[in-house]
């Protein structure tokens, strides 16, 4: 066994560090540029004195203690024209949108590599003790409880960071998390999300017998493909292939309660606002759900999890409160994981 060529689980690994590489790389690029503060200072082009042998002998005129900005005109009053005057300052060229101050694109892009690679880190330093171990298992990596374990602590760590610099950035926004929408829902809200909740789940259900109608039109080796690449790359794939009763509840736990939370606050939060912001509600509405669909990775998922999104964004706008649709995600996922409970594989709807 010592002489076989690296395993599927080296070349994961593999793959693994040189994207966390580079999303580090680009983590401390943008941050460089986001992150550092912008004082008064940076913002300022000194003027320089010139030698007299420099100066014209008719200078432009120029006016006292004004910010001159690009394409700014000079008024033609006598009164205010001095060739004794210099600008105080000249503003620069506003900063490209992805990159504003406030709302930027950038920003939850910034939230979701970090919770990425934090997590995928601390999941390879785990594994790596009992590599050899879980080779000699071959695809029991999740059927083990320290397989399980590993998976939930990197759950954990990545729905924290979510949270937790989905608020930082808010915060220097000048707002919160609770003014967007992390507050307690009226009645009249919650009643409003758990029909939609009941709705997206049946809706998510037949959309699921829909794709397994598809497969079978399918040549079945590409369907073979799909099924199994949807299965291994997403959270009802990982529950499926769980022995055990009690670490299939804890990790159900995890997925039903802290994901939600960490991804509603991301994903309708912070991606959706800064979306709207420069393109509108539809827009915000597609490209959340799509960009909420894409993270889930398994190709299946992603045609089930899409609408979702688009149906959870539509509830935070009309509603303005994150906990109805957390509670929505909520009750979509623990749905989900009862049913798969009695199911011999993971289902596509665990896939978030």
């Amino acid at each position: 066994m010592q002489n076989q060529q690296p395993s599927t689980l080296y070349l994961l690994l593999i793959a693994m560090l040189l994207v966390a590489a580079i999303d580090i790389g680009l983590i401390l690029w943008w941050g460089f540029i986001e992150l550092r503060p912008l004082t008064r200072k940076s913002l300022e082009v000194p003027v320089q004195d010139t030698p007299d042998t420099d100066v014209p002998s008719d200078p432009e005129p120029v006016l006292e203690g004004v910010d001159l900005e690009a394409g700014a005109s000079v008024p033609d009053d006598p009164e205010l024209l001095s060739s004794e005057f210099v600008p105080v300052s000249v503003k620069p060229e506003p900063r490209n949108a992805a990159f504003a101050p406030k709302w930027s694109l950038v920003h939850p892009w910034l939230v979701l590599q970090a919770g990425f690679v934090v997590a995928g880190l601390t999941q390879i330093i785990l594994i790596i003790p009992v590599l050899d171990t879980l080779r000699a298992q071959g695809n029991a990596f999740m059927g083990s409880p320290y397989g399980v374990a590993i998976i939930i602590i990197g759950a954990l760590l990545q729905n924290g960071i979510f949270v937790g610099l989905s608020s930082l950035f808010v915060k220097r926004y000048g707002t919160s998390l609770r003014a967007i929408g992390l507050t307690r829902p009226s009645k009249q809200q919650v009643v409003f999300g758990l029909v939609a909740s009941i709705l997206m789940l049946v809706a998510a259900m037949l959309l699921e017998k829909g794709l397994a109608g598809a497969l079978s039109l399918l040549p079945p080796q590409l369907a073979k493909l799909l099924r199994t690449t949807t299965d291994e790359t997403t959270a009802g794939g990982m529950f499926g292939a769980i022995h055990s009763i009690g670490w299939k509840i804890a990790f159900a736990l995890v997925a039903s309660i802290a994901a939600p939370i960490a991804e509603e606050v991301l994903f309708r939060g912070l991606l959706y606002n800064a979306l709207k912001h420069r393109w509108g509600v539809r827009s915000a509405v597609i490209l959340s759900a799509l960009c909420f669909a894409a993270v889930h990775f398994g190709p299946l998922a992603v045609i089930v999890i899409f609408p979702m999104g688009m149906v959870l964004a539509i509830v935070y706008q009309r509603t303005q409160n994150l906990w109805v649709t957390i509670i929505m995600h909520m009750l979509n996922n623990a749905a989900a994981f009862a049913l798969a409970m009695h199911a011999s594989h993971g289902s596509i709807l665990l896939a978030r």
